[in-house]
C-alpha cells in the first residue's frame, strides 16, 4: 500500500507532468497562430518591448493632401517603382484606347503583398494577360476612408473602363470613423513592424505615442505577470482579456455602416462617369472559411457582413478563394496561388461586364 508521502510525491509528479504537457501544447498553438510567449498583442501586432524601441522606416506616409501612400525615394531603393503619385507602378497616363482600363482600389492586397516576387501579384500579371492598363492605387494599410479619399481625387480624372474596389474583411471592417488629415499618420512602419498612427477615432502625435500606448496596454506590468510571461500558459491568461477585448471590438466592427457608407460613396461616381463599379470582397482566413462559407459562399458574405454590403448587392462579384490561396496568418495575405486565381476571376468578371461607352 502506498504510503501518504508516495501519494503527495506521485499527485505532484502527475500534476508536473499536466502542466509541461499544456506548456508544450500552449506553445504549439502559438507557433500556428504567430503569438510570442511574453507577449500580450495580437498576431499581427510588433512584439513591443520595452528593451528594444522601434525605429522609423520611412516606406509609407501621409503627405499633405492626406492620402496615406508609398515613398517613392526608398521604394527605388528596393528596386520597385513606384510613381510620383506615390503609388505602385508606372506614372498614369492614358494609354491606348484599344486597352481595357482597370482602376484597382484596396490596401496590401491589391498592393500584392504575399506574392512572391511582388511581380507575381494579380494587379502585375493581368498586363500579362490581355490588352489591360493598370492603374493600382493599393497601399498597405489603407482603409475604405482612404478608399473614397482615392476614388474621388483619380477616378473622374482617368476615367477607367473598371473601378474595382477590394474590400478585406479582416481590418477593412471599420468600426468608427476617420476622417483623413494632412499629414497625419495612419501608421508608422518601422523596423519591428507597423504601429497604428491612428487607433479607434484618435490619432497618435507621434511614433514614440503609439509605442508608449500599445507598450502599456500590450506588457506586463505587475512582478506577477511578468513571472507568468515567461511561459505560454500564462502569458495566455494574462492576454485572455485582451482576446476578449478584441472580439468584442470585432463584434462592434461588424455592428458598423461606416465601411457601407465609404463604398456607397465611391459607386455614386458612377452617375458623373462612364465607369463600371465592382466590389471583390476578400474573406479573412482567420475566421471565414466556416462551413456555412463554402456551403453558399455569397449567402455567407452577405449575411455575416450586411452592414457592410447592404445596398451594393448589384456591384459584389466574389471571387472562388479558398484557404490553400493564403498564407498562415499571421500573414493571411494571398499566396501566388491566390493571386493568380484573382487574375483569372478579375478576367472573367471584365470580359462578362461590357465596359461603358464615353
Amino acid at each position: 500500500m502506498a504510503t501518504p508521502k508516495r501519494r503527495i510525491a506521485f499527485a505532484l509528479l502527475l500534476l508536473l507532468l499536466v502542466m509541461v504537457l499544456a506548456e508544450v501544447a500552449m506553445r504549439i498553438v502559438f507557433a500556428v497562430q504567430g503569438y510570442t510567449v511574453g507577449s500580450l498583442a495580437p498576431n499581427w501586432f510588433p512584439q513591443v518591448s520595452e528593451k528594444q524601441p522601434p525605429v522609423l522606416v520611412n516606406s509609407y506616409y501621409t503627405d499633405g493632401t492626406a492620402l496615406f501612400r508609398a515613398d517613392r525615394t526608398f521604394w527605388h531603393k528596393e528596386g520597385i517603382a513606384v510613381n510620383t503619385l506615390g503609388f505602385l507602378g508606372p506614372e498614369w497616363v492614358q494609354e491606348a484606347n484599344t486597352k481595357t482600363k482597370l482602376f484597382l482600389i484596396g490596401d496590401s492586397f491589391v498592393w500584392g503583398a504575399g506574392a512572391e516576387p511582388l511581380t507575381n501579384s494579380f494587379a502585375s500579371r493581368l498586363p500579362l494577360k490581355g490588352p489591360y492598363q493598370i492603374f493600382n492605387s493599393g497601399i498597405p494599410g489603407a482603409d475604405p476612408a482612404q478608399y473614397e479619399l482615392v476614388a474621388k481625387r483619380f477616378v473622374p480624372l482617368l476615367q477607367p473602363n473598371f473601378v474595382i474596389v477590394f474590400v478585406y474583411l479582416g481590418n477593412d471592417v471599420m468600426a468608427e470613423e476617420r476622417i483623413p488629415l494632412p499629414n497625419k499618420a495612419l501608421y508608422y512602419p518601422t523596423d519591428l513592424g507597423w504601429f497604428p498612427g491612428y487607433y479607434q477615432g484618435a490619432y497618435f502625435n507621434s511614433l514614440e505615442e503609439s509605442y508608449q500606448y500599445y507598450l502599456s496596454h500590450y506588457t506586463a506590468t505587475d512582478l506577477v505577470a511578468k513571472l507568468a510571461c515567461n511561459t505560454a500558459v500564462g502569458t495566455a491568461l494574462c492576454a485572455l482579456p485582451k482576446r476578449m477585448e478584441e472580439r468584442d471590438y470585432r463584434t462592434t466592427q461588424l455592428q458598423s455602416s461606416v465601411t457601407n457608407k465609404h463604398l456607397k460613396e465611391i459607386v455614386a461616381l458612377g452617375g458623373s462617369i462612364k465607369s463600371q463599379f465592382i466590389i471583390v470582397p476578400i474573406p479573412y482566413s482567420g475566421t471565414d472559411f466556416e462551413d456555412a462559407y463554402f456551403e453558399n459562399t455569397p449567402k455567407y458574405l452577405l449575411s455575416k457582413y450586411e452592414h457592410v454590403f447592404s445596398g451594393l448587392t448589384d456591384y459584389i462579384s466574389i471571387a472562388p478563394l479558398k484557404p490553400e490561396h493564403f498564407h498562415a496568418l499571421p500573414n493571411g495575405h494571398l499566396n501566388n496561388q491566390g493571386h493568380e486565381v484573382m487574375t483569372d476571376f478579375l478576367i472573367e468578371i471584365v470580359s462578362a461586364k461590357k465596359p461603358l461607352q464615353p
